[in-house]
């Protein structure tokens, strides 16, 4: 068997935690799954790393059996490495390069389609419809912001909620540019990632408000993050809609992620007490004044994750109604449009019931500075399979 080597692109941390200590590696590409292994694995990896051996090499000498490690352990541990894209092969290295591609192209080719939603127009067009066709338009009035779910779209039980929340752009007279926020599911390492590539989806291609973009960069420091955007689909699933309901307007975009706010709930403040977090958001807003456009602030974030998938301990079925009387404080401090409120909520219990939409909310509420935002949906979703739940709400400003 050829000699097995890890990738020399991956980050490994030693990790401590109370008395703990372990070895986290992950990938900067994002085209690996992290993985955890036991501080005492060290010198195994310290092998991995050097690529001199063959797996049967590494089972006879002495590392593997200082850990008391069985061929059998052994072996399923290095071929998990290899599912998970961590040892250079042939794939990993086509995977790279592709993942290189992209950065340096200028458009994020859609992700989830043909497994979150079909791939051909036609189809997605009706798959839709159908959704939509289970809501209705809250307001006559226009809209400033919506903020809507981004749970996975082959659930039946997201569609009212969702359709709650985008029949209210039937009636927009035109939209030039649309902000798009986002939870970043994969990768933190801004408040704010922006990009700079066109979004291509089976409904056509998003071009990027390039002169919004720019003023927006003249008055602040952005930090770009393609490698963040590329499988995330909380954009994704709200560009669709936005191209299905506006397909006889041109509009624009400008797509941002958001980052975690843990650091602000360990902190024990809020995002608009630091001043490089202000400068963002009134970048943002200045670029919007002065171009005298049009603009739609589209948030993307779910509510409460919890259960078993979730790293709990217990099966999220007896929690259903807690969850829900929590959820609805949380909609309650959105609704009266105190963003602070809204974000104290949610640190004060350091994020227990794991709130996705925390980031984004927040910087729509930032936005917009609306003394009206209307609950337009609300519902879970109860995984059997996992013992875990999923919770959900959408909401317009005006």
């Amino acid at each position: 068997m050829n000699q097995i080597k890890l990738r020399g692109d991956l980050d490994i941390d030693l990790i401590q935690e109370f008395e703990h200590k372990f070895i986290y590696i992950s990938d900067p590409l994002l085209i690996a799954e992290p993985i955890a292994l036991p501080f005492s694995y060290y010198p195994l990896i310290q092998t991995l790393i050097e690529g001199k051996k063959t797996p049967e090499e590494i089972a006879d000498d002495g590392v593997a059996k200082l850990l008391n490690l069985s061929d059998n352990k052994l072996y399923t541990l290095l071929d998990n490495l290899v599912t998970l894209n961590m040892i250079d092969t042939a794939s990993t290295r086509m995977a790279i390069e592709n993942m290189q591609s992209y950065i340096n192209g200028k458009v994020r080719e859609s992700y989830c389609h043909s497994f979150s939603y079909p791939k051909d127009p036609v189809e997605l067009k009706a798959f839709l419809d159908r959704i939509l066709d289970k809501g209705k338009q809250l307001t006559d009035e226009p809209v400033k912001a919506i903020l809507a779910p981004h749970i996975d779209l082959r659930l039946e039980e997201s569609w009212e909620t969702y359709a709650n929340s985008f029949l209210n752009l039937q009636k927009a007279d035109s939209i030039d540019t649309v902000i798009l926020l986002g939870t970043s599911h994969y990768r933190s390492s801004a408040d704010f990632m922006f990009s700079k590539k066109d979004f291509k989806t089976p409904l056509g291609t998003a071009i990027i408000d390039y002169q919004l973009l720019s003023e927006i960069e003249s008055n602040c420091e952005i930090s770009y993050d393609d490698i963040a955007h590329y499988k995330e689909h909380s954009l994704e699933f709200h560009l669709i809609f936005l191209q299905h309901l506006l397909k006889d307007k041109e509009f624009r975009i400008v797509p941002i992620l958001t980052g975690s706010p843990a650091h602000y709930f360990n902190e024990k403040i809020t995002p608009d007490n630091v001043e490089n977090y202000n400068k963002v958001i009134e970048s943002i807003k200045n670029a919007i004044k002065s171009s005298d456009k049009n603009v739609l602030i589209l948030s993307s974030g779910d509510l409460s994750h919890v259960g078993r998938k979730f790293g709990d301990d217990f099966s999220a079925a007896s929690e259903l109604l807690r969850l829900k009387h929590e959820d609805e404080s949380i909609i309650e401090k959105l609704t009266s449009s105190d963003k602070n409120a809204f974000f104290n909520e949610i640190a004060e219990t350091n994020d227990k019931n794991r709130i996705c939409g925390t980031a984004p909310f927040y910087a729509a509420l930032n936005l917009t500075n609306s003394k009206k935002v209307t609950a337009t949906g609300y519902n879970q979703w109860y995984e059997e399979e996992t013992q875990s739940v999923v919770s959900f709400a959408s909401f317009v400003v005006e």
